[in-house]
């Protein structure tokens, strides 16, 4: 053990010491001495590459639990937490040895981002750095929150003066392509924080709480209501003169101008999911997944809900709507198409069947859980006369009014159901799908304020329906504050006029919780996802495009090694996107006996920049403690998997390679 470790051989046989040395003098192999100052005990400079050989095969075995009990107890035993938190982020990046090392740098970040400092570059490149080293699984959660305010910060420097935008359609734009990412950011912070709040780490807690509730301030403060301002100084004007916003697609075209143009004598049948809330960035999220999960192509379009963007008028907007009116049951306003009730999956599925009163289509209408349930054998029966299938989800809308805490997570498992709904349809031959949703939602994870919501006095008489986002009320009613919103325009029968706020804030009304709402004119709430999906495969269609994981390759023009330690660039050719999926590579150093020399580092291939600089990766390795023959072919080694691995010869030529004292 003396020998191999450099553990003194006078020193006691204590199994706890020898850890201690050896796991400090790996730290060293990549720690300046100055920041270790008073542990020169527990340090071997002849041998500190043999230890640290050692700890990271360690690491990465089946008995990690078993080391880090082991490293968290001579963390503790000799002090290191208050001599990491002293030290400089590079050199808390360089090393993984003790969890430690990880939690003082988010400790620093979370705390400079509680002090309204966010190094945007600096954090993505630190989160970069370290996902690929031996404790990012464990603290996953707080990286995540890391690198997600950071995207958040990127953005608010980019517009941090607002935005300024004149047309409807302008605003409109932006979002769909560019803005709705930050909501995207916000989720995923949000789920993250959540996660990491339940590892009950003590140490990061506070600081992470404290940084989660800048992130809120910038996204509900700075973000959401200087968005809903522009978008109601230039679209307000439109609600309440006709109800809805020109020059922007519309919802209740949906099944005219992408449906019904297949209720032709021999089309092809088309189904339709409707996901009850799926938000336009969650839909975003799904159509990447189905594009890089199947084999099919996904396009992504938006259009606005009709007002109020609640379920009942939203189920309404996505059916073939023809003669829309509004009647009170016991005064509650309900939406009918051309006379018919549309409440029900049943009723719905009469109206897809039906208008003016005739048969035009054969159709069905059926709950995604009852379809899911169903054989194989069953559903294609179900489908096989009929040339539009409707099937409701309803995930996150269920979820979403429960609890305030479950929303987002309910986003996530949506993704995953839709996905697997698509390919089950694509399995049953289904070759065209669309995926759309009744409205969206604002979510913010901290409630409201009093001083942020309107009470029901503003009213000029009692209205119809109060939501926390809408109100219903006979035609002719004012209210101070909100935004009048035109109904007649769209809807027979009786006449009413709508309410909104001009911003995010609720209505007050009784019961429940403010985060989950909907209702309002916000493009969160209103801006609708149209997913068209079409299969494809290599018999029917001549653009089919086979899915492959991204490639890796080596940088590094010089192949001679001198020093145990030494860095090595890759490079990822073609960014992530569309057909080329992430992929994981796994990258050591070998002899000519096919043994493995150095430590084995992973590179993940996910970069999606389409600027070359971006995706370039630069490893750091460790090559063991022994001799090396620089007349000997050495080779770098990159595999992934089952695939045949890449190899790329190197010399290695270290001056004192024969000093290492190896007379076993």
């Amino acid at each position: 053990v003396s020998r191999f470790t450099g553990y003194p051989e006078g020193g006691a046989p204590d199994l706890v010491e020898i850890a201690s040395f050896m796991l400090v003098s790996a730290l060293a192999l990549n720690i300046d001495s100055a920041s270790l100052r008073g542990l020169e005990g527990y340090i071997s400079e002849a041998k500190k590459a043999n230890d640290y050989s050692v700890v990271h095969e360690w690491m990465l075995s089946g008995d990690k639990k078993r080391y880090e009990e082991l490293a968290r107890h001579i963390e503790w035993k000799l002090g290191l937490r208050s001599r990491f938190e002293k030290l400089d982020i590079d050199s808390l990046l360089v090393s993984d040895v003790f969890p430690a090392l990880d939690e003082a740098l988010l400790k620093r970040y979370f705390d400079e981002i509680s002090e309204n400092i966010i190094k945007v570059d600096e954090i993505q490149n630190s989160v970069e750095s370290k996902r690929t080293q031996g404790w990012f699984k464990e603290f996953e959660a707080f990286y995540d929150c890391l690198y997600f305010a950071s995207k958040i910060q990127e953005f608010y420097l980019k517009y941090r003066d607002g935005f300024h935008f004149t047309k409807p359609a302008e605003i409109w734009k932006f979002y769909s392509q560019e803005a709705y990412l930050v909501d995207t950011w916000y989720r995923k912070f949000q789920t993250a924080y959540q996660k990491a709040l339940q590892e009950n780490n003590e140490y990061l807690e506070d600081s992470l709480r404290q940084a989660a509730e800048v992130i809120e301030n910038r996204y509900s403060n700075w973000f959401l209501s200087n968005l809903m301002e522009n978008w109601v100084n230039v679209a307000g004007e439109d609600f309440t003169e006709l109800g809805y916003v020109s020059n922007v697609p519309r919802q209740k075209d949906f099944y005219t101008n992408q449906v019904s143009r297949k209720d032709k004598k021999g089309a092809k049948r088309v189904a339709v999911i409707v996901s009850d809330a799926l938000r336009y960035e969650v839909a975003a999220e799904l159509k990447d997944t189905l594009i890089a999960q199947t084999n099919g192509t996904a396009e992504l379009t938006a259009r606005q809900s009709v007002f109020p963007s609640i379920t009942k008028f939203g189920m309404a907007g996505v059916l073939n709507w023809y003669k829309p009116s509004i009647v009170l049951n016991d005064q509650t306003p309900e939406v009918l198409l051309d006379g018919m009730h549309v409440r029900s999956t049943v009723e719905r599925e009469k109206r897809l069947c039906t208008q003016d009163g005739k048969q035009i289509l054969k159709a069905g209408a059926i709950q995604a859980e009852d379809f899911k349930e169903m054989k194989s054998k069953d559903r294609r029966t179900y489908m096989k006369d009929k040339d539009v299938i409707y099937i409701y989800h309803n995930k996150i809308d269920k979820v979403g009014h429960d609890g305030p805490r479950e929303a987002f997570p309910a986003c996530e498992r949506s993704i995953e159901e839709l996905r697997s709904l698509v390919k089950t349809l694509v399995n049953d031959n289904v070759t065209e799908i669309f995926v759309t949703a009744d409205h969206g939602f604002l979510y913010t994870a901290e409630p409201l304020k009093e001083m942020n919501k309107v009470g029901r006095q503003v009213l000029s008489q009692e209205a119809y329906e109060y939501g926390r986002r809408h109100i219903l009320a006979p035609e002719g009613t004012m209210a101070e504050y909100l935004l009048p919103v035109k109904m007649s325009s769209e809807y027979d029968g009786e006449p009413l006029i709508g309410f909104t706020p001009r911003d995010t804030s609720r209505i007050k009304i009784a019961g429940g919780k403010d985060n989950y709402v909907h209702g309002g004119i916000s493009l969160q709430e209103i801006m609708v996802p149209v997913i068209q999906f079409n299969n494809k495969t290599r018999k029917n269609n001549k653009d089919f495009t086979e899915r492959e994981y991204a490639k890796i390759q080596l940088l590094t023009e010089n192949h001679k090694i001198s020093n145990l330690n030494f860095f090595l660039d890759f490079y990822q050719p073609i960014p992530v996107g569309d057909k080329i999926l992430p992929a994981v590579y796994q990258i050591y150093m070998e002899d000519e006996d096919g043994n493995t020399i150095s430590d084995v580092k992973e590179v993940i291939a996910d970069f999606d920049s389409p600027n070359n600089i971006d995706r370039k990766a630069r490893v750091r390795f460790t090559l063991k403690q022994q001799p090396y023959d620089r007349h000997k072919n050495y080779k770098l080694v990159i595999s992934r998997e089952n695939d045949f691995p890449i190899e790329e010869n190197f010399t290695i030529d270290i001056a004192t390679a024969d000093d290492f004292g190896f007379d076993f």
